[in-house]
């Protein structure tokens, strides 16, 4: 089958050092339309990619999830609901009702945003919580641009090559 994707096989754009004082840093730009913006910690043991949608406001993190814009907002309530799925079905034999809702969930919230970074925000995140035919069905689900994202693209190439 197809194996699953860690963060170090995301393509990255040519990466922006930012000094970090007493926990915080700026930066400042514009970009054309919102998009996924993803930051590491260098210097640290693990090395996870914390994702956040880069679009006009102030973005702050809170409990390691980007927050304070309306799309970043939106992938907060999204992944509390998860949250709270796991918190439902707590014990090993829910573990397919588990499975089940968060497999809805997943579902809704790109169908909601299936045309926005939301739905980058998802799939990146679904290849660590869904079945591989889960997240090749959630893939196609959203939209042409979507599927298109340099991640996204590398993420459905490598689970249509298990098929």
């Amino acid at each position: 089958g197809a194996q699953p994707l860690s963060s170090k096989d995301l393509k990255l754009a040519k990466p922006i050092i930012v000094p970090v004082n007493d926990r915080a840093f700026a930066l400042r730009g514009k970009v054309k339309e919102p998009t996924i913006g993803k930051i590491f910690a260098v210097g640290t043991k693990r090395r996870n990619a914390h994702f956040m949608i880069l679009e006009k406001g102030t973005i702050t993190f809170k409990d390691g999830l980007a927050c304070g814009t309306p799309l970043n907002d939106s992938t907060v309530a999204f992944t509390q609901r998860l949250r709270e799925l796991n918190k439902k079905y707590p014990a090993p034999e829910d573990r397919e009702a588990r499975q089940k809702a968060i497999e809805k969930e997943f579902t809704d919230f790109v169908a909601r945003h299936k045309d926005d970074p939301c739905a980058t925000y998802a799939i990146l995140l679904g290849h660590k919580r869904l079945s591989p035919d889960a997240l090749l069905k959630l893939i196609r689900s959203a939209s042409t641009k979507i599927q298109n994202d340099d991640d996204v693209h590398a993420l459905k190439k490598n689970l249509s090559m298990g098929k």
